[in-house]
């Protein structure tokens, strides 16, 4: 049953960007059901950005940013705000610029 709302909400991705949550009491196989629904997303051809941060990873700012961003082509950030560029290509080490700090409004922000 959860499977099939996972394969219903697959379906709707064609209105646009969406999430998924998956909530309730440890060891009811969120997990399970979770990668087998990124699994079939991916399988449909869907671009899928995930992360498993580890709790020794929560004192490192952009760390999940970085592993959400690692199989995005640098190029598709060109369709950003320049200051939204500016920050996330700081944020995830892609620039030398030293003089830069990445906000985390500013990488944050929509529309800016």
């Amino acid at each position: 049953m959860e499977l099939q709302a996972v394969g219903r909400f697959l379906d709707s991705l064609t209105e646009g960007p969406a999430a998924c949550v998956f909530e309730g009491d440890a060891g009811i196989g969120k997990t399970a059901l979770w990668r087998k629904g990124v699994a079939c997303a991916r399988a449909a051809g869907l671009r899928v950005l995930s992360c498993t941060p580890a709790e020794v990873e929560a004192a490192l700012s952009y760390a999940s940013l970085a592993d959400l961003m690692a199989g995005v082509e640098p190029h598709v950030g060109a369709g950003l705000a320049p200051p939204q560029r500016d920050a996330l290509e700081i944020a995830l080490l892609r620039t030398g610029r030293n003089d830069a700090v990445a906000g985390r409004w500013t990488v944050f922000r929509r529309g800016v």
